[in-house]
C-alpha cells in the first residue's frame, strides 16, 4: 500500500540557480532524478521514508529542510 505522504509536493531548492520550485515527495525519496525547471539541472535528493508513528507536518519540514540545503548528487 502506497503512503498518502508520497503523493504531496515539497520545496526543492536547485544549488545552480538558487531557484525554488516543488516535487512529489515520492520521486525525493527514491532518489529519481528531479529536474529544475529553470537551469534544467539534474538532482537526486537522499531524504529517508516516512514512518506511520511520525506526524506528516514533521515529515514535510524534515523533506524541505534536506531539499533547501541539499546533500544531494547533481550530474547534468
Amino acid at each position: 500500500m502506497q503512503d498518502p505522504v508520497d503523493n504531496m509536493k515539497a520545496r526543492v531548492r536547485c544549488p545552480e540557480c538558487r531557484s525554488i520550485f516543488r516535487a512529489r515527495i515520492h520521486r525525493l525519496v527514491f532518489a529519481e532524478p528531479v529536474a529544475c525547471p529553470v537551469c534544467r539541472t539534474q538532482l537526486r535528493f537522499h531524504v529517508s521514508r516516512h514512518s506511520e508513528s511520525e506526524d506528516v507536518e514533521h515529515y514535510i519540514r524534515y523533506v524541505e529542510q534536506r531539499t533547501r540545503h541539499p546533500h544531494f548528487f547533481a550530474g547534468r
